[in-house]
């Protein structure tokens, strides 16, 4: 996906707060305003350097639940480019890729991903009906309040801090 914006006078949020929901996502852009938010309790946001020639790596949220919250989503947003940037035009080339939609999301087997905790059940759900529920979950009147909490299980992974 090729994204153009125009230069943003207006200082704000371009993009709120997120996790994406595929595996892996990969930008190449030359402006700033890509901002993470670090690990922990703390709500401070980062903004992410672009280096020339270099491309900017996240993983998603599916690399969450396949490795049982080993690897995590990173919190992110953008922003209008910071100081003198903000007067540019941003073009961003981002590819993203995410598990085929009959993929189920669960964790897969391996030596080195945590086990599930005693008493816990894994959800049985495939990327497709996953990813449609994702999308809603802004809504909070979609849901009754135990399926939000569920909802939430990623972004709460990937915010606590690294081991």
């Amino acid at each position: 996906m090729i994204l153009r914006r125009r230069s943003q006078s207006m200082i704000g949020e371009r993009l709120g707060e997120h996790t994406d929901f595929g595996s892996v996502t990969i930008l190449f852009n030359r402006l700033g305003g890509l901002q993470v938010l670090l690990p922990g309790e703390g709500t401070e946001w980062c903004y992410v350097r672009p280096l020339a020639g270099h491309a900017i790596v996240n993983l998603g949220d599916a690399m969450v639940k396949f490795t049982n919250g080993l690897l995590r989503s990173n919190i992110h947003r953008v922003v209008s480019p910071p100081g003198e940037q903000a007067g540019e035009t941003r073009y961003s080339l981002v590819y993203f890729a995410r598990p085929e939609d009959d993929v189920v999301l669960k964790r897969l087997e391996s030596p080195v991903i945590p086990p599930l905790a005693e008493g816990d059940e894994e959800e049985e759900i495939n990327a497709k009906d996953w990813i449609i529920r994702r999308a809603l979950k802004k809504r909070v009147g979609n849901f009754k309040e135990e399926e939000w909490e569920r909802n939430q299980w990623t972004e709460r992974i990937s915010a606590r801090s690294r081991i």
